[in-house]
C-alpha cells in the first residue's frame, strides 16, 4: 500500500484580507513506481526514413515481405530519436523529390548512421549524376535511382537481411537492444 506525506513548508507572503486563513504550500511525497519493461521485439530492424507517406508505405510493405520489422519514420527528428530507441540493422534513406535543403539534411542523418554493423540504403528520383556520389560519399552500400517498388525492392531487402545476418555473425541479437545516442555536435561541426 502506498503512503503519503503532507507537511507544510512555507505560509503564503500575501494572506487574504483580515480574519482569512493562511494558505499554506503542501509538499507531497509519492514512492517512484517502476518503469515497465520493455516489449520484446524481432531483432531485424530497420529504420525507414521517407517525407512522403505513399512511399514510406511501400517500403514499409517491402521491408515486412522481407522479414524486416519496419520503423517507419517521416522526417530526420522522428529518425533520430528512433535510431537513439533502438538498434537497427538496416537503415533506408529514401530522397524522392526533395529540394537541396532536405536533400542535405537526410544525407547528413545518413552519415550518422552509416556504420560497419548497418546497412544503408539510400533511394533517390536523381535530378543530375550527383545523386549516387553523394550516397556513396556518406557511406551507403547501395545506391536506387528511381526504385521500382514492389517484387525487386523486396529481393533486394532479403539480401540486405542475408547480408546483415552474416555481419552480426554469431551474436544474433534475440531482442531490439537500446542504442548508443547519436552525438551531440557543436556549432563548429565537431562533436564534444
Amino acid at each position: 500500500m502506498a503512503t503519503f506525506s503532507a507537511t507544510s513548508t512555507k505560509s503564503n507572503p500575501n494572506p487574504g484580507p483580515p480574519g482569512s486563513p493562511k494558505l499554506t504550500t503542501l509538499s507531497v511525497a509519492a514512492p517512484a513506481l517502476p518503469r515497465p519493461a520493455r516489449k520484446a521485439a524481432p531483432a531485424w530492424a530497420c529504420l525507414l526514413l521517407s517525407d512522403e507517406t505513399k512511399r514510406r508505405r511501400l517500403l514499409e510493405q517491402a521491408a515486412v515481405a522481407a522479414g524486416w520489422e519496419p520503423i517507419p519514420c517521416s522526417s530526420v527528428g522522428d529518425a533520430i530519436q528512433q535510431h537513439n530507441r533502438w538498434r537497427t540493422q538496416l537503415a533506408v534513406v529514401d530522397l524522392a523529390t526533395m529540394n537541396a535543403v532536405s536533400k542535405s539534411a537526410y544525407l547528413h542523418f545518413a552519415s550518422r548512421v552509416a556504420s560497419r554493423e548497418r546497412l544503408l540504403l539510400v533511394c533517390d528520383e536523381p535530378t543530375d549524376g550527383q545523386g549516387e556520389i553523394a550516397a556513396r560519399q556518406v557511406g551507403a552500400w547501395m545506391y536506387l535511382p528511381s526504385p521500382e517498388f514492389g517484387d525487386g525492392l523486396t529481393e533486394l531487402l532479403s539480401d540486405a537481411r542475408a547480408i546483415a545476418e552474416k555481419i552480426s555473425g554469431p551474436r544474433r541479437i534475440a531482442q531490439r537492444e537500446s542504442a548508443a545516442p547519436l552525438p551531440v555536435e557543436t556549432g563548429s561541426g565537431e562533436t564534444p
